[in-house]
């Protein structure tokens, strides 16, 4: 993977001193495809986080959460836990330490999946709008 620097480099070879590919390869010592590749590219590369962090303070309490929202699916919508009740309910019965908004990102997320997921599979537009809590 080359460098920001380096693109810059290439471009401005390619670009404004109208050298070649070939030629910029050879002064560069990178391949002719590499080269093609920061000539075509006109963004900065992005960072891409590999692998997922794992979640240190919600991950314990996941799958207590999970299974609250999946019991709520069959609840009445005004008897169904809100971000702030679970968050209560953690606290009270799990010794929960964390902040209020890290739980309700959490929800947020596992509502919205699951909204998602029924869109699938329904065909249904306007699910999200019912699952926000």
């Amino acid at each position: 993977m080359i460098q920001v620097e380096q693109k810059e480099t290439i471009r401005r070879l390619y670009f404004i001193k109208r050298h070649n590919v070939r030629q910029i390869a050879k002064e560069l010592g990178h391949s002719r495809k590499t080269i093609k590749k920061a000539i075509a590219d006109v963004s900065a590369p992005q960072y891409r986080l590999a692998a997922g962090r794992p979640n240190l303070v919600m991950g314990p309490y996941l799958n207590t959460i999970k299974t609250w929202l999946e019991v709520d699916k069959s609840r009445p919508a005004k008897q169904r836990h809100t971000a702030h009740r679970i968050y209560v309910r953690l606290v009270s019965e799990c010794g929960f330490t964390g902040a209020e908004r890290t739980v309700r990102e959490l929800v947020a997320k596992l509502v919205n999946c699951q909204a998602n997921f029924m869109r699938k599979i329904t065909g249904c537009q306007d699910l999200g709008k019912s699952g926000v809590y």
